[in-house]
């Protein structure tokens, strides 16, 4: 067992970009066939939908609905678990890939990406690690979201109706940041599970917890450090491509016509375009988280003949 920093972590995923460019050009073409033209794909399917909706608000009928649009959402319906299994799988194979990079980098492989037990075991914990984090926040923010409706219809109506409601108003801020909070810190020290079930190719979740006791502010700084460098990245593209474009020709373009229709076919290419550019961004979430968290599960785990082998 290593030293476990910040350093180190963000060391290994920035390593793994160094050392295989290739893998990650290629995981951004794995991620934009099965991320981007995905979603897009489905957003060109519901556009029937989401122009009847724009036409039904502005002629005021926002709660109208048409044959049409039923149809439209009972494609949804039919399409969103097939969504939700392909999104899994890309998580599974593209966060695999960059455990495998670190832990296992004698396994290359088709450039680190394959589909086996690991990878299984990774989609499944994550699955269950996300369906426990949405439990937990909802269990959190119920009682405070309770709270604050008492307490604005106590007041409701009277002379302290506007103290009312900045009493509901602050315990709904109060709600909504203390459960993101609460959600924010049990992921991190649950975040363990993902690396460990797929280096040692079992279910394991709680035994994160434990692992991670007392690196919460290290586990803190790398997410912190690795989310500002991504944003910081999304916003210098979407301004570099917004300036290079032109910002007056695209309001112009974009308002040309109000037929609601034509106005999604020419937002689009635009969507497109920029889902295109920053994909690289999303295959450098994979790899930096990837790396970071493989080094903190190497850092914390003796090596056996089950693990690193």
């Amino acid at each position: 067992m290593e030293d476990v920093s910040v350093g180190r972590a963000l060391g290994a995923g920035f390593g793994l970009i160094r050392r295989h460019p290739g893998a990650i050009a290629v995981w951004t073409v794995v991620y934009i066939l099965l991320a981007v033209l995905p979603a897009y794909g489905v957003m060109a399917m519901m556009q029937p939908l989401y122009a009847q909706l724009a036409q039904n608000a502005a002629s005021g009928h926002a709660g109208a609905t048409s044959p049409a649009m039923l149809q439209s959402q009972m494609q949804m319906l039919q399409i969103e678990p097939a969504g939700w299994l392909l999104g899994l799988v890309c998580q599974a194979l593209l966060l695999g890939a960059a455990y495998r990079a670190v832990l296992f980098p004698q396994e290359r492989g088709f450039f680190y990406l394959r589909l086996g037990m690991r990878e299984l075991w990774l989609g499944l914990t994550f699955l269950v690690l996300v369906i426990l984090l949405l439990v937990a926040m909802f269990i959190v923010m119920l009682p405070m979201m309770i709270v604050a409706g008492i307490a604005a219809a106590a007041t409701a109506g009277g002379s302290g109706s506007g103290v009312g409601a900045g009493v509901a108003v602050l315990f709904g801020f109060i709600a909504l940041f203390g459960g993101l909070g609460v959600l924010f810190w049990m992921g991190l020290r649950l975040s363990l599970a993902l690396p460990m079930s797929f280096a040692e190719r079992r279910f394991r979740l709680f035994e994160s917890w434990d692992r991670t006791r007392g690196l919460g502010w290290t586990l803190f700084g790398t997410a912190a450090v690795i989310v500002g460098l991504l944003l910081v990245g999304e916003v210098v593209i979407g301004m570099i491509g917004f300036l290079l474009t032109g910002p007056a020709a695209i309001l112009k373009w974009l308002g040309s016509t109000a037929a609601p229709q034509e106005a999604f076919a020419r937002v689009m290419p635009i969507m497109i375009g920029a889902g295109l550019v920053l994909a690289p961004l999303a295959t450098l979430y994979f790899a930096l988280f990837g790396g970071a968290w493989a080094q903190f599960y190497r850092d914390l785990t003796p090596a056996t003949e089950d693990v690193f082998s």
